[in-house]
């Protein structure tokens, strides 16, 4: 099974990824694996005039599992 899971997110100025929500979903459970894979990310927060500020990003990630 191929495919991916597309995430939307806040990462705050600590650089940890806050309000994550699906936005392409792919079911099989794996959903849930990728919000929580994202949640362990630590992120280098955006900057505004050399000031941490919190930023919208949108992650892909893939999964790619051996066919039987």
């Amino acid at each position: 099974m191929r495919g991916s899971v597309i995430l939307k997110a806040q990462i705050g100025i600590d650089g940890l990824p806050r309000d994550i929500r699906v936005a392409k979903h792919m079911g099989y459970g794996l959903d849930d694996k990728a919000v929580e894979c994202l949640s362990k990310w630590l992120f280098e927060p955006g900057t505004r005039d050399g000031v941490a500020i919190a930023v919208q990003v949108t992650v892909e990630i893939a999964f790619n599992a051996p066919e039987k």
